[in-house]
């Protein structure tokens, strides 16, 4: 149930905004960050895919002092971290053969070199 909290993607619009309880799920869990090992790998991808950047700036600050605190305590989720940020990046090109924008993320652009 605490997975499907994250995924805000999923939330109906007819009911109050998560970001309060998100935001008071975040900072219950930096207490327990330490516990957080790789059978918690599906709230840690939860959390992760939150669109943070596009949320007020209280839920911005917990979730990236979340992040930080997670990565010093548990660093296996690093390349996860790093690849859920490479990810956010995206070079988008308009193709006029085919009239359509092509979006390629960070992590595949790099992979061309």
């Amino acid at each position: 149930m605490l997975i499907e909290q994250f995924n805000i993607e999923k939330t109906p619009f007819d009911t109050p905004s998560p970001i309060p309880q998100l935001r008071q799920w975040l900072q219950a869990l930096m207490h327990v960050v330490s516990r957080l090992d790789r059978t918690h790998m599906a709230l840690i991808d939860a959390i992760m895919r939150l669109p943070w950047m596009a949320m007020d700036s209280n839920l911005v600050k917990t979730y990236t002092s979340f992040i930080k605190i997670l990565v010093s305590a548990r660093p296996e989720y690093l390349s996860l971290v790093l690849s859920r940020i490479a990810q956010g990046f995206t070079y988008r090109k308009f193709s006029q053969r085919n009239n359509r924008i092509l979006s390629l993320t960070l992590v595949d652009l790099l992979r061309k070199f």
